[in-house]
């Protein structure tokens, strides 16, 4: 008999098999649910076409947005701008009564003062109720407007007024014109004129001017290829036009000695034109006494030298020599080579001698005496006698010294190759060292002396002939056929004083050597002209041309340079023809 408690426990068990459903439907709905809870796929991205897309879009909005507030704006003004004009008619065309148009004849208009007044009250109401509508400037209808004149400033306060804004370097004198402009005037009448060439940009062309100069100008020589070129050429052989044109021969501090100078320029259409790169002027200049140690010198004329004035503290003077170097033609020369030389008669020359170096073919030794044995060439044309005596050198290593001649050629086949044979005429030399190791004879030297004699010769009668100096340049401008002094000797200084009420920086000073063809410029400073460099006792011209009190003062002096100070000039009132008469005088008497 079950106990209770087994009753219980069989209760229980039913209920939990009541509660517990069959396992088997689930699994295959657990399957299918599985099924449908797929992952997700890819969001979605944002590429750089729909990037580029939207930042199109936005912008194109911004831009609709802006034109059509503009747009807006515009009609806005518009609108406002129409009123304004209709309001301004009505106004305008509003009848006024006979006493309010006798007010404003009266008060309106004052002619003497330039005086405008509004005497309308109505007008002055409706102007002020549209400036408060506006909030824009309120004018005083109440006060007049006056409109001054303006005055005419006279010259006097211009120039006081420039100089109150620029510092004056050098004192205004108001008593009278400039005098570099006087003198610059003066020496513009005394310019020589140029002579003017055209040509044709695509031919070979050669030009001759007056005085000789000739130049070839290959085609396409310039820069422009093609049209008329004008060739401006200027030419100063003689001292006469070399003074009237404030030239000099410098390069720095050295002397020159001068062949002529030219200044050539080139224009196209009144267009400066310039030597193309890759070609070439040939310049020829006249001479009648040639001269090889001439070469070519360039000029520029960039201004005076500034770090030789700042060496003197002396502005007043500084700005006067500024201003009138840049009015003399004041020209550096730089020296650009292609010296014209001939042969010296002294120079090297050099000869063909025989060519015994290396080792004898044989040394023979005995107990008295070393022989050595020298193999000669069958094509040598001194005999084995000559060739001998040429070896004697070698006395000090041999004491007996042989010669054989060979009886064929060099290279001949059974001839061995390292053997040294004497060749003949196969080596060249300097006389004096072909002299120096006995390989000249007497005969040799003799003839040498002769060839001397006969270049010297040579060298004199082509110096005679030649008639012109050959120069190749680059570039136009100036050019000088020069040379430099190498006979000055000792040098010197001296000092120039003009006088009371004479400025420096108002002169022109030459000197003129009579012994060459050589002109040098003075510099100033502490008032008084300074010549540097100069060779001592040269008798030299000296000539200066300045402005005193509006007058152009000149002097020509002969003298010596010598130190210290010369202060006996005789400086005289002179016009162009004066002194071009005094220059031609003084030409004259230079022996050239």
């Amino acid at each position: 008999m079950r106990s209770e408690q087994q009753h219980i426990d069989d209760f229980i068990r039913n209920k939990t098999d009541e509660f517990h459903p069959d396992q088997q439907g689930l699994q295959p709905n657990w399957q299918q649910m599985q099924k449908m809870l797929v992952k997700p796929g890819p969001k979605f991205k944002i590429t750089k076409s729909s990037k580029l897309i939207k930042y199109v879009g936005g912008i194109a909005v911004v831009t609709i947005i802006t034109i059509t507030a503009i747009q807006f704006n515009n009609k806005k003004k518009a609108v406002t701008t129409k009123k304004a004009e209709v309001k301004s008619e009505l106004v305008a065309n509003k009848p006024v009564s006979e006493q309010k148009i006798n007010t404003v004849k009266k008060s309106a208009i004052d002619h003497k003062a330039n005086t405008v007044v509004v005497a309308n009250p109505k007008v002055e109401n409706k102007i002020q109720h549209s400036n408060k509508a506006r909030k824009t400037f309120k004018p005083d209808v109440a006060k007049s407007v006056t409109v001054k004149p303006r005055k005419r400033i006279s010259d006097d306060q211009v120039t006081q007024v420039i100089a109150t804004r620029k510092p004056a370097t050098k004192e205004v004198k108001a008593d009278g014109p400039d005098p570099l402009l006087i003198l610059e005037r003066f020496y513009a009448e005394l310019e020589k004129t140029p002579e003017e060439f055209f040509i044709r940009a695509d031919r070979d062309t050669v030009l001759k001017a007056k005085e000789g100069t000739r130049l070839t100008i290959p085609s396409n020589g310039f820069d422009k290829k093609t049209g008329t070129i004008k060739i401006i050429l200027t030419e100063f052989y003689s001292d006469e036009d070399m003074i009237t044109g404030k030239l000099s021969t410098t390069s720095g501090d050295r002397q020159l000695i001068t062949g002529g100078m030219l200044n050539i320029r080139a224009e196209a259409d009144g267009t400066p034109v310039k030597i193309s790169p890759e070609k070439k002027i040939v310049v020829e200049m006249p001479t009648k006494n040639f001269d090889d140690k001439m070469q070519l010198f360039t000029g520029s004329t960039n201004g005076p030298n500034m770090s030789s004035i700042l060496k003197y503290d002396y502005p007043r003077d500084t700005v006067a020599y500024v201003i009138s170097g840049k009015t003399s033609n004041r020209i550096e020369w730089t020296p650009a080579g292609q010296e014209q030389s001939l042969m010296d008669a002294y120079a090297p020359r050099v000869f063909k001698v025989p060519d015994i170096a290396g080792e004898p073919f044989k040394v023979k030794y005995t107990d008295k005496k070393v022989i050595a044995t020298y193999l000669i060439s069958r094509d040598v044309k001194m005999s084995n006698r000559e060739v001998k005596e040429k070896l004697r050198r070698y006395s000090l290593y041999y004491d007996v010294i042989k010669v054989r001649r060979l009886m064929f050629g060099p290279n001949f086949p059974r001839l061995r190759q390292d053997l040294n044979i004497i060749q003949g005429d196969s080596i060249e030399m300097k006389f004096e060292s072909a002299l120096r190791l006995k390989l000249v004879s007497k005969e040799d030297s003799a003839r040498y002396r002769q060839l001397i004699q006969k270049d010297s010769l040579q060298r004199e009668n082509r110096r005679k002939y030649l008639s012109n100096y050959k120069f190749e340049i680059k570039d136009l401008g100036w050019i000088n056929c020069d040379r430099f002094n190498p006979n000055q000797g000792p040098l010197t200084e001296f000092t120039l004083n003009l006088g009371e009420g004479a400025e420096p920086g108002n002169f022109i000073t030459q000197l003129i050597f009579t012994n060459y063809r050589s002109m040098m410029r003075g510099q100033f400073v502490d008032d008084k002209i300074r010549f540097r460099n100069v060779p001592l006792n040269e008798p030299v011209y000296l000539v200066t041309v300045g402005v005193v009190n509006g007058k152009v003062l000149s002097c020509v002096k002969p003298m010596n340079t010598r130190p210290g100070e010369i202060n006996d000039l005789d400086l005289e009132e002179t016009n162009t023809e004066q002194f071009r008469a005094k220059v031609t005088e003084l030409v004259k008497s230079i022996p050239r």
